[in-house]
């Protein structure tokens, strides 16, 4: 489940900022066949290529994996 939450964010997040595969692959140093396995629902990253795609794109971790806004909320309150 949390894959799947995870690919549709990654692609809605990457074509919101016009880019294709290619470049965000580019931008973030994560090979672009990941990012299509990513996408794709094939494969999960590592913590570092999360990190690296998050920052390519500019957004929060929670942003491509909402389950972690949900941690982090609940540590909060």
């Amino acid at each position: 489940m949390a894959e799947k939450i995870f690919s549709e964010r990654l692609r809605a997040i990457r074509e919101e900022r016009n880019l294709s595969q290619h470049e965000l692959a580019t931008v973030s140093n994560v090979n672009r066949s990941q990012i299509a396995k990513f996408e794709l629902g094939k494969a999960n990253p590592t913590l570092d290529s999360l990190v690296d795609i998050a920052f390519a794109l500019e957004v929060e971790l929670s942003d491509l994996m909402p389950m972690f806004r949900y941690r982090d909320e609940r540590a909060a309150g």
